[in-house]
């Protein structure tokens, strides 16, 4: 059954609608039903992103859940050494231009978008391989922050989502204050014409 599983997500359309089910699952677990949208498009129409974070003021953080899977898988599979490191100068420059394509395209301030997105990578091994080893000073973490684009895996991605939703509960508190000042203020009023 595993293997079964693994053949039917090689096929790239499949395995982006994977990665998006499984962003979607975690965005749900962690965040209010209206502080997200799945298949978000963006107003000028040219682009629908993976999803979006709504933050304060009608801000919007974009997250993208495709990625370039082909070429790591190949890279993973050779056995020999120099073409194994010639596929993995391939995928490097496949997740360059993923990285450079998000940042195109879901960075924009006439959406109200902050000035930077997510690259969410769904499987831990490949974001280890891709973003935490650098063995020939590829540098893609570097990369990625030049680009404004943050990569997050499963777990990463879950402690910024924490990280917003502790932000989020304290512009409700902050809200509800406002609301409780507001009362205060109309029962002030009435009370003096009381008086």
């Amino acid at each position: 059954e595993i293997v079964s599983f693994q053949n039917m997500l090689k096929a790239p359309k499949i395995r982006g609608s994977f990665g998006e089910v499984l962003l979607g699952n975690l965005l749900a677990d962690v965040l209010p039903q209206d502080r997200y949208e799945l298949q978000y498009p963006f107003a000028e129409g040219r682009e629908i992103a993976d999803s979006i974070i709504r933050l304060q003021d009608g801000y919007i953080v974009a997250v993208d859940a495709k990625f370039p899977f082909a070429n790591y898988e190949a890279f993973m599979n050779e056995k020999d050494e120099d073409e194994k490191n010639a596929l993995r100068r391939i995928f490097i420059r496949d997740v360059k231009k993923h990285i450079s394509d998000i940042a195109r395209k879901y960075i924009s301030s006439s959406e109200k978008t902050l000035d930077y997105a997510f690259m969410y990578i769904p499987i831990e091994g490949v974001y280890y391989e891709t973003m935490v080893r650098d063995q020939d000073g590829d540098s893609l973490w570097e990369f990625c922050l030049a680009n404004k684009v943050v990569p997050v895996s499963p777990n990463s991605f879950l402690a910024y989502l924490q990280t917003v939703l502790i932000g989020l509960r304290g512009m409700k508190v902050e809200q509800q204050t406002k609301e409780i000042l507001q009362y205060i203020g109309q029962l002030r009023q009435d009370f003096g014409k009381f008086s």
